[in-house]
């Protein structure tokens, strides 16, 4: 029998391999954001982490009038700020999604990414993971999205060093119904 194969009698074996990362979620509330615009300075957030691990921080960097050619729509990126339980591995995976949230906390706009993102030394606080057009500011943005002058947007970041990977070997289970 060759390796990998199995007869009539046995069933393949197999591993689990599982990848342990963190999460960390934030609410920012951005009040007077017409000031803010007006100025069309950037702003930031104040760094947070996750609840498990506060050795990774992360903060929201927004641009009230777009980043550079996206002058008619909101940017909204996340950065990582502090690396310290990662020194070792240089390296950081992220995915993140954006919500702008309503008066009742209800989702009203999502924006997220379906592919990774890797942060890595030594120019870790200049890679981000956002969008130049997060959202358009458009007349739904000022009367659906900009409640009393106050933008509210939660992130969700999921990340891991990749360092953290386990593998167990297991064998499968295979449940096969017979037609009689």
């Amino acid at each position: 029998m060759s390796s990998g194969s199995c007869d009539s009698d046995c069933q393949p074996n197999g591993s689990k391999t599982k990848i342990h990362s963190d999460e960390a979620r934030y609410v920012w509330t951005i009040e007077d954001f017409d000031f803010h615009e007006a100025k069309g300075e950037r702003l930031f957030s104040p760094p947070f982490s996750s609840v498990k691990n506060n050795q990774v921080k992360w903060y929201l960097e927004l641009y009230p009038n777009g980043k550079t050619d996206a002058k008619d729509s909101v940017s909204l990126f996340i950065r990582l700020n502090k690396l310290s339980s990662f020194e070792n591995s240089k390296k950081i995976f992220a995915k993140a999604t954006f919500l702008i949230l309503n008066s009742e906390n209800e989702e009203e706009a999502e924006r997220s990414f379906d592919t990774v993102k890797e942060f890595s030394h030594p120019d870790i606080k200049k890679i981000g993971l956002g969008f130049k057009e997060f959202v358009k500011k458009d007349e739904k943005f000022r009367n659906k999205l900009l409640l009393n002058n106050t933008l509210t947007i939660r992130c969700e970041v999921k990340f891991s060093d990749m360092n953290n990977i386990t593998s167990s070997p297991h064998q499968r289970d295979i449940d096969i119904e017979m037609p009689e």
